[in-house]
């Protein structure tokens, strides 16, 4: 089946949780009349077509789900004004596009799920600025340019995927301030240069991907 138009009707809904369904087609724009939404899980379901940009006026939204489906499209820019997001997913999708450089406003963010896409792009440097990430993974997602030293200010960041793109350029010896780091994966990317010594300061890393490169 298909998601409803009528779910708007729902104003004071603020779960809707149908992860893991056979549910298809594509999302409804009216999920955005649904302003009081904290978590909206959909996740390993069947869902084709684009995000609509209408999602950027869920203001409460904390918990978005979306990874393991057959989203199409772009990320739509308006999800930037998400300002109470903790965690986002998306990955494991068809989308196609750039990272939009607006979810650089999500301060509170702590999860970024965007890998297994068909993105392209480069990774923004305005990412630099959420300072509670935890983990971000953009792998497997055609992403081109730079490893942006930015990244560097994530203290918090415990997770770093960028593996399998078409990254150019050398790991940024700024990484070497993330020490709280413990997974580190570059590699099927087109990374010149040595490793960074600074990264020997990595003392909680467990994992280091650098091969094929």
């Amino acid at each position: 089946g298909t998601l409803p138009t009528e779910l708007k009707a729902l104003a004071k809904l603020q779960h809707l949780r149908l992860s893991k369904t056979k549910l298809s087609g594509t999302l409804p724009s009216e999920l955005g009349a649904l302003t009081e939404l904290v978590e909206l899980s959909l996740d390993a379901s069947h869902f084709s077509g684009s995000l609509p940009s209408e999602l950027g006026a869920l203001a409460k939204l904390q918990y978005f789900r979306l990874d393991k489906a057959k989203l199409t499209g772009t990320i739509p820019s308006e999800l930037g004004a998400l300002r109470e997001l903790v965690e986002l997913y998306l990955d494991a999708n068809l989308i196609s596009g750039t990272v939009p450089s607006e979810l650089g406003a999500l301060a509170k963010l702590q999860r970024l799920f965007l890998g297994r896409n068909e993105l392209g792009g480069s990774v923004p440097t305005e990412l630099g600025t959420l300072r509670g990430l935890q983990e971000l993974d953009i792998g497997r997602a055609q992403l081109t340019g730079l490893v942006p030293s930015e990244l560097a200010a994530l203290s918090d960041l415990q997770l770093l995927e960028l593996g399998q793109n078409r990254l150019t350029g050398q790991v940024p010896s700024e990484l070497g301030a993330l020490t709280q780091l413990i997974l580190l994966s570059v590699p099927g990317n087109q990374l010149t240069g040595t490793v960074p010594t600074e990264l020997g300061a990595l003392s909680a890393l467990v994992e280091l991907y650098m091969f094929d490169n």
